[in-house]
């Protein structure tokens, strides 16, 4: 007899036409910083996210204390979180506060760091992938940059 394949696993990350769902092509990155450094070492920094259409990231902070927000970790200050959007989905007991389409987050990062690090849990209005957590380079960092 055949074996059965397992389709639950499969299918929490399977799109609506039935091709995987690879989180890389939901939430594209671009990390800039500004030039020249504060006096204190310190450095703006500019992230640009663009979500997939049909696709959200909780906001930051969260909804509720079981959902993943989307944050920033490194030696970083002064970040600035874009206020989300209330979706209402079936699931909820109440709206959650997302990120779409195009989001923009600010900050200031130490001279130090050569990257941040970015976790977000993508979702649509039935699921919610895994979280993921990204290491971001910072553009024009190098190892001698870096290891002062």
């Amino acid at each position: 007899a055949p074996v059965a394949m397992p389709t639950v696993a499969l299918a929490a990350q399977m799109a609506p036409k039935g091709e995987l769902v690879k989180e890389r092509d939901l939430v594209s990155a671009e990390l800039r910083v500004t030039d020249g450094l504060a006096e204190d070492g310190w450095q703006r920094f500019v992230l640009h996210l663009s979500v997939r259409q049909g696709w959200h990231l909780n906001a930051n902070p969260a909804s509720d204390e079981f959902l993943v927000p989307t944050r920033l970790a490194g030696e970083l200050r002064s970040v600035v979180y874009p206020e989300g959007r209330p979706l209402e989905l079936g699931f909820a007991r109440q709206e959650l506060q997302v990120y779409d389409g195009e989001i923009v987050i600010e900050g200031e990062v130490a001279k130090s760091q050569s990257g941040i690090e970015l976790t977000f849990q993508a979702c649509d209005d039935r699921r919610c992938l895994p979280p993921e957590t990204r290491e971001l380079s910072l553009p024009g960092q190098s190892e001698a940059e870096t290891s002062d």
